[in-house]
C-alpha cells in the first residue's frame, strides 16, 4: 500500500513537474516575444528621434536658407529707397524756382 501511494505520488510529482516545465516554456517564450515587440519598440523610438533631429536640422537649414532671402530683400529694399531718396532729390530740386528774377525789371522797362 505504501508502494502504491508512493508511485502515485512520484506520478503526480512527474505530471506537475511535467505541467511546470510545460508552463515555463511557454512563460519564456511570451517573455521572449515581448522582449522582442520592447526591442522593435525601442528600434522605432530610436528612428523617430532620428528623424525628428534631421527634420530639426532639416528646418533649422530651411529658416537660414529663409533669412538670406529676407536678408537679400531687405538689401534691395534699401537700395530702392536710397533710388526713391536721390530721385525725390532730384524732383525737388527741379521744382525749386527762383523767383527773383522774374520780379526785376529787364531793360525795355528800364
Amino acid at each position: 500500500r505504501q508502494m502504491c501511494i508512493r508511485d502515485r505520488c512520484n506520478s503526480q510529482l512527474k505530471n506537475t513537474s511535467a505541467k511546470v516545465a510545460t508552463l515555463t516554456k511557454k512563460f519564456e517564450k511570451a517573455l521572449q516575444e515581448r522582449n522582442n515587440e520592447l526591442e522593435e519598440l525601442r528600434s522605432q523610438l530610436q528612428d523617430n528621434e532620428d528623424a525628428i533631429v534631421r527634420l530639426s536640422s532639416s528646418q533649422t537649414k530651411e529658416k537660414s536658407e529663409i533669412n538670406k532671402e529676407l536678408e537679400k530683400y531687405r538689401k534691395q529694399l534699401k537700395e530702392k529707397d536710397v533710388e526713391i531718396v536721390s530721385l525725390q532729390n532730384d524732383y525737388d530740386s527741379v521744382l525749386a524756382v527762383s523767383y527773383t528774377h522774374l520780379t526785376l525789371p529787364t531793360n525795355r522797362e528800364v
